[in-house]
This record gives C-alpha cells, structure tokens and sequence, in this order.
C-alpha cells in the first residue's frame, strides 16, 4: 500500500504569481464578465469608504454648527450612497460567481479534451479512482480556490487601496505610522500560506490514492 501511495506525486509547486498566470487565459474567455466584475468591485470599495466621510462630514458641518441644510443633504447622499454600495455588492457577488462557474467550465472542457487525447499507455499505468479525482474532486477545489482565494485576494486589495487613499486624505502620517508594520504581517501570512498549502498538498495526494484504491476494488469485484 506505500508503494502504491508514493506513485501519486504531485510534483508542481508554483507560485501565487504563477497561480493567477494559469487561470489568466481562461479568465480572457469571458471579458464582459471580468470587466463587470472589476467595475462592481471597485463600486463597491468607493461607495464603502464614502459612507464614513459622509457621517464625519455630517458630524462636522452639521451637528457641531447646527446646520439643518448640510445635515438634509448628507442625509440624501448617504441613502444614495448607501444604494449604489448595497446594489454593487450584489453585482461584484453576482459576476464573480458566474465568472467562476465559466471559468471551471472551460477548465473542465480543456481537461477532459485533453485525457481524450491521451494514449492507451496512460490509462493502463493509471488508476481509473488517479484520474476521476483529477477531473472532479481537483477542479472542483480550483473553484474553490477561485471564489474563497482570488476573489478575496482581488476585493481585499481593493478594499485596501481605498482605505490607504481615504485614511491619507485624513492623516498622512497616521496613515505611515499604521503601515509601518504592515510589511510583518504580509510575510507571516505568507509563511502561514505556504505551510497550510503544503498541508492541502499532501490532503490531495491522499485523497487520490483513497479514490484510486477504491475504483479498483470496485472495478474488480467479480474477480474478487
């Protein structure tokens, strides 16, 4: 059974560059979806960072000066505001998963064309449980790690990008002194990432050879 197990290596080790640079070309099947995606998300990243300046500005202008006119007007652009952030996060919810699904779509469609045009060679050497986990568990996890990883990634940067241009218009320098530390935390998440990569890597590998065990005693149960 260790031998048997050691036969599925998963020899790629890419990185998280190289990760984005894969799914990019399939990503370039679906532009009106990316660009709509893109759109949405950057909507909804300004519209959030309005809404506090909208209620310090009201506090401000309107509260502190008891000015019944600026506190009317804030009070119409925050519901307006706060429209065009709820509308946008459906949308950005809305494109990115149908942009996904398209995306595994034409992954699927590309993986099973290519095992198709594989010789007789291959399946006689691979287990049949090898090959279905590849076509169904593993793209399944890449839409997964589309949806929980890129998206996040993607909106989080956005996210972030406003946040740093609001925070500056406010304080430059607070806006430095909170960013000192940030180049810490960005090489502790990474450390973390490639650990719990390494975890999942190992989790596939022993996935594929449960699959991979199973189809064949399935497959030979008349023999046995």
């Amino acid at each position: 059974m260790s031998d048997f197990m050691n036969e599925d290596k998963i020899k790629a080790n890419i990185s998280y560059a190289q990760v984005f640079k894969r799914f990019w070309p399939y990503g370039k099947r679906s532009p009106v979806l990316f660009f709509a995606t893109v759109v949405s998300v950057i909507t909804l990243a300004v519209s959030s960072r309005l809404l506090p300046t909208l209620i310090g500005y009201a506090i401000d202008e309107g509260i502190i000066k008891s000015n019944q006119a600026v506190l009317f007007k804030v009070a119409i652009a925050f519901f307006v505001c706060e429209i065009v952030k709820s509308f946008s996060q459906w949308a950005y919810i809305y494109f990115f998963q149908k942009f996904g699904n398209r995306l595994l779509y034409f992954i699927r469609e590309d993986l099973i064309w290519h095992i198709q045009s594989l010789p007789m060679e291959f399946f006689n050497k691979t287990p049949t449980g090898r090959i279905v986990t590849r076509t169904t568990n593993d793209v399944s996890n890449l839409g997964d790690l589309f949806t929980d990883g890129v998206i996040n990634v993607f909106t989080e940067t956005i996210t972030l990008i406003s946040i740093l241009i609001a925070m500056s218009f406010i304080s430059l320098k607070l806006t430095v002194i909170t960013m000192f530390l940030s180049p810490l935390f960005i090489w502790l998440s990474f450390r973390l990432s490639d650990r719990v990569r390494n975890i999942l890597r190992e989790s596939k590998k022993k996935l594929s050879v449960i699959n991979s065990f199973v189809a064949e005693n399935l497959n030979g149960i008349k023999i046995i």
